[in-house]
């Protein structure tokens, strides 16, 4: 697989034709670009697991090459919280909804834009 990247930028400025081709255009070379990447993020998870591997056979959680460096880190504990059955837990209980209110953020995000 090439990627071409000139190429892309060219078929992308090129279609200006008409507002319907532009979009179409523009969705397509997006997928195009999202497929490239999935292939890429696939080699990287191959060269991660062999990374691992040799790690592990060495007995070692870091190493240095003139290339760069790789480090295992520490496993680790990652907790989370259903905020749906505790909202629906705080919408039948006073208390606890005063009780976890000081601890509840809420945060909008504007809408993003998604292809398909």
């Amino acid at each position: 697989m090439t990627i071409d990247l000139d190429e892309m930028r060219d078929r992308l400025r090129g279609a200006t034709a008409d507002t319907e081709t532009a979009l179409d255009t523009a969705i397509g070379l997006y997928k195009e670009a999202a497929s490239y990447l999935a292939a890429l993020q696939e080699f990287q998870a191959e060269c991660k697991l062999q990374l691992s591997e040799i790690l592990a056979e060495l007995g070692e959680t870091a190493a240095e090459t003139p290339s760069g460096r790789c480090t295992v880190s520490r496993p680790s504990l990652v907790i989370t919280y259903d905020r749906k059955g505790l909202d629906a837990l705080c919408d039948t209980d006073a208390w606890l909804q005063e009780m976890l209110a000081p601890y509840r953020r809420v945060t909008e995000r504007a809408g993003v834009l998604t292809i398909r």
